[in-house]
């Protein structure tokens, strides 16, 4: 979870999408072995978190690669050049 604070003072708490993706992911999981495959379905919490945290991981790792350049250069540099 994420709290970011405004300058008014506001807090807001931004761990509402990734609670929304897994609950649609656990209901179509859900619709697609009950009515497609026709098997029974169980409940295993820990898949689910191990995929939620699998999913944070690889976001964290693409927005570190797609970043590598800018992070490579010190700001000040930038500043400075324009570059």
């Amino acid at each position: 979870m994420i709290v970011s604070v405004t300058p008014g003072g506001s807090a807001s708490a931004s761990f509402g999408y990734r609670g929304i993706g897994t609950v649609g992911g656990v209901a179509l999981a859900w619709m697609v072995t009950r009515f497609g495959f026709e098997i029974a379905w169980a409940w295993t919490p820990a898949s689910y978190a191990a995929a939620v945290g699998t999913a944070v991981a690889l976001s964290v790792v693409a927005g570190l690669a797609a970043s590598t350049r800018a992070l490579a250069v010190r700001p000040l540099t930038v500043l400075r050049h324009g570059e």
